[in-house]
């Protein structure tokens, strides 16, 4: 009488119970946090607007910009 095969690491089961995955614990993330924000409580909204595009910076009182943004860096695609 042959002995029973022996089943190798990782190989299927027929009870559930041990084809569960055991959950692995990832590692802490290596990514900076996020930038504090300038804190700029009054602003000036500068708009270009053309056929083609349209661009909205924001400055602070002294003209610095703050952010800007373009409708076509988030894919706004319109006929108007």
């Amino acid at each position: 009488m042959r002995n029973a095969p022996r089943r190798r690491p990782g190989a299927w089961s027929a009870d559930p119970e041990e084809r569960m995955a055991t959950p692995t614990k990832r590692p802490a993330s290596t990514r900076p946090s996020k930038k504090e924000g300038k804190g700029v409580t009054h602003g000036i909204a500068c708009i270009q607007a053309t056929f083609n595009n349209t661009i909205v910076t924001i400055t602070d009182g002294t003209g610095n910009v703050v952010t800007c943004a373009s409708a076509g860096s988030v894919c706004f695609k319109g006929s108007r």
